[in-house]
């Protein structure tokens, strides 16, 4: 994904969150909210198909967890940051 300048311009103050699934180093599965500047999602984007892929480099951990969190959990982090399920 490639931002045009106009839309970096319009968003440059905004960020970007994302709930991310995958293992850690010791293979237990794990899941994290990431909060990433606009500035920096294209860069962001484009480590995440890479291995050894680090949010926390990216961004700013908003909460994290080993497994899977509750559907609890999941309903509360959609409704306070307008999560869009894919």
């Amino acid at each position: 994904m490639r931002l045009t300048t106009r839309q970096k311009i319009l968003a440059r103050d905004d960020r970007t969150v994302f709930l991310l699934f995958g293992h850690d180093a010791s293979d237990r599965e794990v899941y994290s909210l990431l909060s990433v500047a606009i500035d920096r999602l294209e860069g962001c984007l484009a480590a995440m198909d890479r291995d050894g892929f680090e949010p926390g480099q990216w961004g700013e951990i908003l909460f994290h967890g080993v497994g899977q969190p509750t559907a609890y959990q999941l309903k509360a982090l959609r409704q306070q940051f307008d999560l869009v399920a894919n």
